[in-house]
């Protein structure tokens, strides 16, 4: 009987502390896709000055948990949340794959006069690209250190502390970044996570200047439409490579890759928007694709389904005439 009591115990013990161990205590989740973790793919987002391509890490799947709009000034969402895997009023803990971005796409933005009537930028907003449906939003940090230091977040099985154990969090040193959780001792503030990583709150009401909250977005994969019967859905994303040929992009890229649906034709050429072109190629030329087939398109035309690569030809003048005839 005293053995009896003694496993009892100790499995009681195990089911309290599992919850709270550092995030590389768990166990790996299998992967969706079969893109390179740790690679970097550009997207399109919404800056402070303009639409810009910007880089986003791909972290593959991970198990975390993600709040929901009606966890904002809830003390208790996040360990609600964490501590289901069925969907909760909050939110819940399953699998997903996500794109981090590597830098912070709004800064200074304190909650109460930027974030505070943008919910759907911290919860979720629709983000369509090339086939595949995201959604924007930011990450989960915890609603508590777990540590005397700071530096993880409870419940630990929150995204910013998984994705950084699989080395998904670039360039952490710019600065802190909201999270969706709300500080689990006082509902009236919301989670930062950044700099060295440390977990801090901040009033949510103030609208004073804060050059330390930024807003730093990840891409959750949610839907990749439908695929060819031949076509396992990890192979669903494919790669593409942009070269600007002479051309850049505001952040100084000349060639950069991405994401688009394999094997279908929801893929358009890119639109000038956001790309510099070549120095002195301005004039009345336009801009055009070529790809690695030899095949042209203008921008916003559908491009082939085996494509892998577009290049840009700046100050592009149409096709040459056939004929030595006077048009019209």
């Amino acid at each position: 009987m005293e053995r009896v009591k003694r496993w009892i115990c100790t499995l009681l013990a195990v089911c309290v502390i599992l919850p709270l161990l550092p995030v590389t205590a768990w166990g790996a989740t299998t992967e969706e896709f079969s893109l390179t973790v740790g690679e970097t793919y550009y997207f399109l987002v919404d800056t402070e000055a303009r639409r810009a391509y910007i880089p986003f890490t791909y972290a593959g799947t991970i198990s975390a948990y993600v709040l929901n709009a009606n966890a904002r000034g809830v003390a208790e969402a996040a360990e609600n949340a964490a501590a289901s895997k069925k969907a909760t009023n909050y939110g819940y803990t399953y699998d997903h794959s996500l794109f981090v971005a590597e830098r912070n796409v709004l800064q200074a933005a304190n909650w109460g006069n930027v974030m505070g009537s943008k919910e759907d930028l911290i919860y979720g907003k629709d983000y369509p690209s090339n086939g595949i449906r995201y959604t924007l939003r930011a990450m989960t940090g915890g609603s508590l250190p777990f540590n005397s230091d700071y530096t993880y977040g409870y419940p630990s099985n929150n995204e910013w502390d998984v994705l950084r154990s699989k080395g998904c969090i670039k360039n952490p040193e710019i600065g802190d970044t909201w999270v969706q959780d709300t500080d689990a001792t006082d509902s009236t503030k919301q989670c930062r996570r950044g700099g060295s990583g440390k977990l801090e709150s901040w009033d949510s009401s103030k609208t004073s200047f804060d050059y330390r909250s930024n807003y730093r977005p990840v891409l959750e994969i949610k839907d990749v439409g439908s695929l060819p019967s031949s076509m396992e859905r990890k192979d669903a994303l494919k790669v593409v490579n942009i070269d600007l040929n002479g051309g850049k992009l505001y952040s100084g890229e000349k060639s950069f890759n991405i994401i688009v649906k394999n094997n279908t034709l929801d893929f358009t050429a890119p639109s000038t928007s956001a790309l510099t072109r070549p120095d002195g190629r301005w004039g009345d030329g336009y801009l055009m694709w070529v790809d690695e087939h030899g095949v042209k398109y203008y921008p916003g035309e559908t491009v082939r389904r085996n494509v892998t690569q577009l290049k840009a030809v700046w100050n592009y003048e149409g096709p040459e005439e056939q004929f030595d005839l006077t048009t019209g």
